[in-house]
């Protein structure tokens, strides 16, 4: 794998994040919104959740190479 390959930083899109946080919500219920960068309800589990795609992505960008 070549530096430059292996240093690439990889993002969870904005949109991506939201929807998760939205699927949450109604899945699980809660409030919906959000206020101050963080979201008023399902913030923990949106976090645990896009934290799993983030390295499910990192790991496939990894075998890949």
């Amino acid at each position: 794998m070549s530096a430059a390959r292996r240093d690439r930083w990889r993002w969870i899109e904005t949109g991506v994040v939201l929807a998760i946080h939205d699927r949450q919500l109604a899945e699980h219920g809660g409030a919906d919104g959000i206020r101050d960068r963080s979201a008023v309800d399902g913030d923990k589990r949106t976090a645990w959740v896009a934290g799993r795609v983030f390295l499910a992505v990192w790991l496939r960008s990894r075998l890949r190479d």
